[in-house]
This record gives C-alpha cells, structure tokens and sequence, in this order.
C-alpha cells in the first residue's frame, strides 16, 4: 500500500506545479476499477464505467477530486465492449483499468472516449481513443523535414538514362528567359527524380523478414475474428490462436533483430579489414541505433545562454556577420608562407562549359542535399546537360553579382569536437593545417605522445594552454625537458611557454634544413 500512496503523492506533487492555466491529460494503465456509482464523486466522474470500485479506484478518485481531474472513459455512455480496456488471459474477465484523465476545467473539450478493439497491438489490453476539441491559437510551423531522394536506383542503367533523357528533354524545352533563374532550375531535377527515381521509403523497420509480417497479418485476422466472436466458444478459440500467434510474432522477431544484428557486425568486420572507412561508421552507427544530437544551449557574447531556437540564429547569425564581413585582411594568417601569399595569376573568366562539367563530375558523392534537396548524384548522373542547366546562373552571377537567394541559405551543424560547444568562438578558433578547401589537420596522435600543429604563435600558445589545462584536471603531467617546439619559416620569435616555462626550439630554415623532430608531449602519472 505504501508504494501505491507514493506513486499518488509524487504525481499529485507534479501536478501542483502545472501552471492553473494549463490543460493537463493523463492517461495509463492504473489498474483501478471505479464502477458506475458516483455518489457524491459527480466532479471527478461519470456513470458509464464497468463493474464496482475498488481499493485503487478509490485512491485514483481521491487524487483525481484533489486535483480537480475528470476520468473520461465514465462520462459517455458505450455498450459493453467498447469501454473494456482490460481481457484476461483465459477471456473469462474482462476489467475498464486503463483511464484517460483530463482537467475539470477542459471538460467540455473532450467530447467522445472508447477502447479500439481493432487495433492490434499484441497486448491483453485494448488501445483507447479520445475525442477532443480544443480552441486554441493556431501556431503555422515551417516543415523543416525533406524527404531524400533514392539516388542509389542511378545505378540501374535503366533508371539512369530515364532520368538523364528527362533531364535532356527538359533543357531542350527551357526557355531562354528562364535559363537563370534557379527554382526553375532546381523544379527540373526535382521533377525528373520524382518521376524516375523516387524516395527513400521506410515503411517498415528493415529487420523484419517476411515470414514474420505473414504471422503478424495473421495474428491481425485472429485479433477481429475475436471481435466479431458470436458465441463464447468461438471467441475462446480465436482468443488461443490469437495467444498462439502473439508467442510466435514475439518469437520470430526476436530472431530477426538477433539475425541482423549478427549481420551488421559482420558487415562492420569485413568494412573495418577492408579499410572501408565509411561503411565501418554505418554499420558502428546502426549497431549503437543511439541518433547523435549537439542540440544544447550556446553563449551570446555577454555570455548568457541562449536557449530557444530564434535566441541561437540570431548568436550564429551575429556571429557570422562579424567573422564574414571582415574585409580588412586582419583575419588572413600571419605565417608569411607562399600559401598565404597574394595571387595575381587567378583567372578571372567566367568559367566555361567544359569547366563547370568537370567540377560537377568531381562532386562527392553520398554527401547530404542542401536546403535545395538536390543531391551531387542528380548533377553527376548527366554532368554535360547539368552544366548547360547551371551555366546561365553562373555568368549571370560572375557579370552583375547576382546569386540566387536559396543558394545563399545554409545550415548550420554544430559538430562535437574538443571544445566547449556553447561557445561560437570556441568552434570557429578549431584551425589547424588546411588540407584542400575544407579538411584541417589538428593533431597527430602516438600512443602517449601528442603532435600540435598550427599556423601561428596565438594559435598555438591557445592550444598549449587548452592541453595543460585538460591534461592537469585527469591527473596528468606534461615532461617539460621532453617538450620540443618546432618552428618552419617562422618570423615570429616569442617562445614558447609551458607552465610558464620556455620550451626549447628549432627552426626549418626555408632550404627545409632541420635537426629535430615535431613537437611532442610526454604525459606522466
């Protein structure tokens, strides 16, 4: 009894911190029976429940009259079977413990509540519905989720000329006036992958097998044939074949899941021997079946949090237009390498058909559409006509400025790193050694021992203070007299220091002459 009087005083306790304007719904498996009579309980219920009261349905009125609450499945009248919630094993006893709770003062919106006894969900109890009405500001919310399309069917060849035909087709008919102008653009590859390669369908969770949706289709024709039951004896047999084929839904999908899972990690053992690095994360990504979120509050720049989504755009949004619009040249690197170095011999012209055709064709592939849904595979499955598509943007853009305002729009990924993510300038100060345009090169890891690359003194006198400071807190040292610092054609000459010590150095001279190795810390317990 006692942990049935705290499970009503914590929930009591919980209500009484809603807000008095608020509507409050509980609904769950109480276990109680309340009966038909509500003599002097006519606030908390009405007269259409089952059977008699009992000890629990005394307790769930009590709470329900001291937090002012209405049970819903009591106030409408139904025959019989449609207020059951609850079937016994054996079919003999049937109970109403399962309720729907709405607030006294919402009573009026809710307007019908019945069980569902179609509904075949491989349990003893039956689903309940409830009816409600409610009058309430319409809130118009923007659908952010774009299905993706199934760019894997291009490498069916006959999936692929039908959309590279659609796609040719189409550029012969568009008119020249439109030729710039990129949602006529973009509606060209969207239809023509709409019609010819469809989306990515996920019906049903991949690791079901046949033979076990044919038993749950059965367990489902067992399930009505209960419900449209004549007699009591042939209700008790649809009811044990119903029982039978539950056990053998559960069973069989126990072995599906066991099947699969022992298929993904053997997929992941032949990715990871065969240095498949990217089918290694799928099948590593599928087995944790845990989505990877970075959603968390981030700081403006007094520093306060900001929590909602409209606070966080505008942080970012702030914090771009100061990063970006920085035309000055102070925000260049300061290492005075040839890299760095200003070119004169870029060309300037616009590029040319075969130009743009060569760089759709180097697109990756398997990479995430933009806010635009086309993916690199649609450009790449016919990279001459998507040049021809495109070139009309790109000149109208390299004449007069002009780019289309969708492909000015991005998102924003907030990617977990070693750094304090509610922090904007933690992540943007993450530079290490560029590779190309977008990877960068942090740090090299052996065994204990940990390489530091970056550009300039400020960078790397940030990083030298960050790892100090991490190592320190888990109780690790940084050997000081094995700390080497390395410096390659380097102006700057302000030492490096380690617990306010400064770190021997060498130098690679611009003839690449050195006699010493790169940078490397030696932790100690």
């Amino acid at each position: 009894m006692s942990i049935k009087e705290d499970f009503y005083n914590n929930l009591s306790s919980v209500l009484s911190s809603v807000r008095k304007g608020d509507i409050v719904i509980i609904l769950g498996d109480f276990n109680a029976q309340v009966g038909n009579d509500n003599t002097s309980l006519q606030n908390v219920m009405g007269v259409h429940g089952i059977g008699r009261i009992t000890e629990n349905g005394r307790m769930l009125t009590e709470m329900c009259a001291t937090n002012n609450l209405v049970i819903g499945g009591t106030l409408f009248p139904h025959k019989h079977i449609h207020k059951v919630t609850w079937v016994s094993p054996d079919s003999h006893t049937e109970n109403q413990i399962d309720h729907i709770l709405i607030s006294k003062k919402w009573r009026g919106s809710l307007l019908d509540v019945k069980n569902k006894r179609g509904a075949d969900i491989g349990s003893d109890h039956h689903l309940i519905l409830a009816t409600l009405r409610l009058k309430v500001a319409a809130v118009k919310r923007e659908n952010k989720q774009t299905r993706r399309h199934n760019v894997s069917q291009l490498k069916v060849a006959e999936v692929a000329n039908a959309y590279t035909d659609a796609l040719k087709s189409a550029e012969r008919n568009n008119p020249g006036e439109s030729r710039d102008h990129w949602p006529g653009i973009k509606n060209i590859f969207i239809t023509a992958a709409n019609n010819h390669i469809g989306y990515i369908k996920t019906n049903r969770k991949e690791w079901i097998s046949d033979e076990t949706w044919n038993l749950i289709q059965q367990r489902k024709a067992a399930k009505a044939a209960i419900n449209t039951a004549r007699t009591r004896s042939a209700k008790l047999d649809s009811q044990r074949k119903h029982n039978l084929l539950n056990r053998m839904v559960k069973r069989s999908a126990r072995c599906d899941k066991r099947r699969r899972i022992e298929n993904i990690a053997k997929e992941a053992q032949a990715a990871s021997e065969t240095h498949r690095s990217r089918d290694l994360y799928k099948t590593v990504k599928q087995l944790a079946n845990r989505p990877s979120t970075t959603s968390k509050p981030i700081r403006d720049e007094n520093g306060s949090l900001a929590s909602s989504s409209n606070d966080q755009l505008k942080v970012w949004e702030n914090f771009y237009k100061n990063l970006l619009s920085n035309t000055d040249g102070s925000s260049n690197l300061q290492c005075n390498c040839a890299r760095h170095a200003d070119n004169d011999s870029v060309r300037t012209q616009c590029p040319s058909m075969k130009e743009i055709a060569d760089a759709i064709t180097t697109l990756k592939a398997n990479k995430a559409p933009g806010i635009d849904n086309v993916a690199p595979e649609l450009l790449k499955a016919d990279p001459i006509t998507s040049a021809k598509l495109v070139q009309p943007i790109i000149e109208r853009f390299w004449s007069d400025g002009h780019l289309p305002g969708e492909l000015k729009e991005g998102v924003i990924i907030k990617i977990p790193k070693k750094c304090d993510l509610s922090q904007c300038q933690a992540l943007a100060n993450q530079r290490g050694i560029t590779w190309g345009l977008r990877g960068s090169l942090n740090d090299l890891d052996y065994a204990d021992d940990i390489c530091i690359l970056a550009h300039n003194y400020d960078d790397m006198a940030r990083k030298l203070k960050s790892i100090s400071t991490l190592a320190s807190k888990v109780g690790l040292n940084i050997n000081v007299s094995k700390t080497k610092a390395m410096r390659i054609n380097a102006n700057n000459t302000r030492p490096f220091l380690l617990n306010s010590t400064p770190l021997e150095e060498h130098v690679i001279n611009e003839n690449g002459e050195v006699n010493r190795e790169f940078i490397a810390y030696e932790f100690s317990h």
